[in-house]
């Protein structure tokens, strides 16, 4: 029987799980949001501020909101977190393996909830850029769950990119929030 009780004592070890190590620790230590399970609904968001200010916490405890509410409800829900950096390495694994490109894309374009960390930190192409604007975009036409993490604030990331298109896609599809404190995990 799906319960909150079940959840609290076998599922959410297991669901956290897929979360890496460092994300894991964290949260073992603040636990998850309150969240009511019959009325809150995980949004879509763009979360910006400080290195260290619990930017990605917060993306973690929206993940495992999310995975409780499908499991209480009995809904099958896809969820991905994924570090922006690392989705511009395994796409460029992709053509050094001679992978499917429409496959992999896939994956980041069905999901129920993508939740994108770390978006601005890396250096990359104007090809690469334009690969994430197509997921993006895919997700903003279809009005798929996104979350995104940053330290870089709207104009900040255009600056950046020299480019409007990936923010102005964030600023339609996501509430914006601005993380102005650290994050302390004593």
């Amino acid at each position: 029987m799906r319960t909150i009780e079940r959840w609290e004592t076998v599922v959410y070890s297991k669901i956290l799980k897929e979360l890496f190590p460092r994300i894991q620790k964290d949260l073992e230590k603040i636990g998850e949001l309150s969240f009511d399970v019959s009325t809150d609904v995980v949004l879509s968001c763009y979360l910006h501020g400080k290195v260290g200010g619990g930017k990605t916490i917060y993306a973690a405890q929206l993940y495992l909101a999310e995975k409780k509410k499908a499991y209480i409800t009995g809904i099958d829900v896809n969820c991905l977190f994924y570090s922006v950096p690392v989705f511009f390495q395994d796409l460029k694994n992709v053509y050094q393996n001679n992978s499917s490109e429409k496959e992999f894309l896939n994956k980041f374009y069905e999901t129920d909830l993508l939740i994108f960390d770390d978006l601005g930190v890396e250096k990359s192409s104007e090809w690469a850029w334009n690969i994430l604007y197509l997921v993006l975009n895919y997700r903003y036409e279809n009005l798929k769950k996104t979350i995104i993490t940053s330290n870089l604030n709207l104009k900040e990331l255009s600056e950046k990119l020299g480019d409007d298109r990936i923010p102005s896609r964030i600023s339609r599809m996501c509430k914006i929030i601005e993380f102005k404190d650290s994050f302390t995990n004593d």
